[in-house]
């Protein structure tokens, strides 16, 4: 089915429940809300959003101001447990012939239900060249809009940064830890080496002649940042830090993940993890010249553009 094909919406009632992601992080949420508003703009279906609770993390309900029908979901699948479609793991396959295998379902079963499993984070392109996709995520994730309180909050602290660091060169430096060092036999999970990013990053400032420039550290784990890059005595920035700055203080305070992605999406020269997180980060990111991430294969990080990269290497 070409992409620029609008499915016509059968004369029944069609809807389709997002319920099954009880477990994951922001980003994953966002990945898969992207997908869900995709395919209820291909089909015209009705999209119940419930489950999407990421763990640790803000809700996407809360930061993309959508009702939360996780309630109403178990309520429906206690008295009408639906039909349950798999979508999203096959990234090769992407997101249009998922689609037709949505619609094929829908035709050829008697349920106008479906429940929708999957994560959805298919290569990024598919994202640029489809005008579907691309509306949804201009719509409720690009800075550029004030749809959602989560464009709002990162456009407050992206232009605050700007402000704060107008005369230097911000270098974002993406560290995931925490489930990714308690997982370490998962084949995404995979860090980012310090001393290779450091390595990149003299390397292009000295190339460019770079001499002023401010590296923040978007991390959940800001004790062991600390402690790496006080062993080379060399001064970087966290979410923490910023959160204490009078320009970006808040009641209550913002969640440091959004300091995180405000950062990612702002700098000047990105170094991601492997992680959706440092994906939708990149795509918002309209400033940044550089982008490098690490591959499974350890050695030197790689070149990528945000907008034509798969959102997770698997070793």
């Amino acid at each position: 089915m070409p992409a620029d094909q609008q499915v016509q919406p059968s004369e029944k009632d069609r809807t389709l429940w997002f319920c099954n992601f009880p477990t994951g992080r922001f980003a994953n949420a966002i990945f898969q809300f992207l997908f869900a508003e995709y395919v209820a703009s291909r089909l015209g279906a009705n999209v119940i959003l419930g489950g999407l609770r990421a763990m640790h993390d803000p809700t996407i309900f809360q930061a993309l101001d959508l009702p939360d029908e996780t309630e109403r979901c178990s309520r429906l699948r206690q008295n009408l447990p639906p039909n349950i479609l798999t979508l999203g793991v096959d990234r090769a396959r992407g997101p249009d012939a998922d689609v037709q295998l949505i619609e094929d379902l829908f035709l050829t079963t008697n349920s106008q239900i479906l429940a929708i499993d999957g994560y959805f984070q298919y290569d990024t392109h598919y994202i640029a060249r489809d005008e579907h996709y691309l509306s949804v995520f201009d719509k409720y994730i690009a800075l550029n809009s004030n749809h959602t309180t989560f464009q709002k909050v990162c456009k407050i602290i992206a232009t605050q940064l700007s402000n704060l660091f107008r005369t230097t060169y911000l270098i974002c430096i993406h560290l995931r830890r925490g489930d990714y060092v308690d997982n370490v036999s998962s084949p995404a999970f995979f860090t980012t080496d310090v001393a290779l990013a450091m390595e990149e990053i003299r390397e292009i400032t000295t190339y460019n002649r770079i001499s002023n420039f401010t590296i923040f550290v978007a991390t959940d784990d800001s004790q062991w940042v600390r402690s790496v890059f006080n062993k080379v005595k060399l001064p970087v920035l966290t979410s923490a830090d910023l959160q204490g700055l009078p320009a970006l203080a808040s009641s209550p305070p913002m969640d440091p993940l959004l300091f995180d992605i405000a950062a990612m999406a702002s700098c000047d020269l990105f170094v991601a993890s492997n992680s959706s997180l440092s994906i939708l980060g990149a795509l918002m990111n309209t400033r940044a010249n550089v982008f490098l991430r690490p591959t499974s294969s350890g050695g030197r990080l790689i070149p990528f553009d945000p907008w034509h990269t798969q959102v997770l290497f698997k070793a």
